[in-house]
């Protein structure tokens, strides 16, 4: 059962639990009212004064809140609007799709066959060219390879007779036709592609160095699978040149390449060369990502694996601890 006390009792109290100690004097004297009303008053100046400050943070983080809530409100509607737009875009795009769906399964346009082009502008050649490509990457992904397939070498027939020879767009068309060759397997029939694609590169004149590269990489990449070791590694050393005369210095392309060309070298256990290139590539690699970025991860653990067949344990395992430190700063970045 409680007890009624007058307020002075009660005030030191109080005092004593929010301020222990603060009741007695100094020299053991007996603390008088007065003094024991002071210390009272003092605490609680200080518990009213982080009281307001912690009501004053609170309501500052009431009205973050509401505008956030408001701008969240806001963003909502605008997704909700753009997701309404989309849906309409998607619905036009399959309706145009499924009529050209119908058309190729009902053999209007059969592989490699369009329609006239003998009256067909430049200008019109292109925007037809480009959209039987886009289309036919729109199938790709959509594992439709046998109908990208055929968009893909449409383009290529519209190009042609559009520009009667050799043009850029032709070589666009052809290096996707590669990828879909390497993606099924159809090894021989990837390296015509890109091989085709070179070639049309280099007639058309002023090729642009980073694209050509980009095709003798995946060339070199075929040539590699096939075990054809010494086309492989001139042709990635060419793709390689290419980058460097470009730029003036090497790029994550360029690295791309250098890391290519040591699997290259490690098929044939020439395991120095291979680290030479690595060492290169993450060299490379560092300058222009930094220390930190997962790229460097995968070219250090690439250069372990090199040092590792070499019997090269300690710096393998260096390689391979400094690889997954990189990736354990990466994850806690996210």
């Amino acid at each position: 059962m409680w007890m009624r006390a007058n307020p002075r009792t009660w005030l030191v109290i109080l005092s004593a639990a929010l301020v222990p100690g603060r009741v007695a004097v100094s020299a053991g004297a007996p603390a008088t009212g007065a003094e024991q009303d002071r210390g009272v008053i003092s605490s609680y100046e200080r518990v009213l004064v982080e009281t307001l400050s912690e009501l004053t943070t609170q309501r500052n983080r009431e009205q973050q809140l509401t505008s956030a809530q408001k701008s969240l409100k806001e963003e909502r509607e605008r997704v909700r609007s753009l997701q309404y737009a989309l849906q309409s875009s998607e619905e036009k795009l399959w309706r145009r799709i499924r009529r050209l769906q119908r058309l190729l399964e009902s053999g209007s346009l059969k592989k490699g066959r369009v329609p006239t082009l003998d009256r067909i502008s430049e200008a019109d050649g292109m925007i037809l060219g480009n959209s039987l490509n886009n289309v036919g990457l729109f199938f790709e992904d959509e594992g439709r390879l046998e109908q990208a397939e055929s968009l893909f070498l449409q383009s290529i027939v519209v190009f042609e007779k559009t520009f009667r020879g050799d043009h850029p767009s032709i070589a666009v068309c052809l290096t996707n036709l590669g990828d879909l060759y390497r993606k099924q397997g159809r090894s021989s029939e990837a390296e015509r592609a890109y091989a085709r694609a070179v070639s049309v590169l280099e007639q058309s004149g002023g090729a642009d160095p980073t694209r050509m590269a980009a095709i003798l990489n995946r060339l070199a990449s075929v040539l590699r699978e096939q075990e054809r070791y010494r086309e492989a590694e001139s042709t990635y050393k060419r793709a390689y040149a290419l980058c460097r005369r470009r730029f003036r210095r090497d790029t994550p392309h360029a690295a791309a390449i250098l890391n290519n060309l040591s699997l290259v070298y490690v098929a044939q256990a020439r395991y120095g060369e291979a680290v030479s290139v690595l060492a290169q590539a993450l060299a490379n690699t560092q300058s222009w990502r930094g220390e930190d970025h997962p790229n460097v991860a995968t070219v250090l653990q690439n250069l372990s694996a090199v040092h590792e067949k070499a019997g090269n344990f300690a710096e393998a395992r260096r390689c391979a601890e400094r690889a997954a430190t990189i990736r354990v700063r990466c994850m806690h970045r996210r």
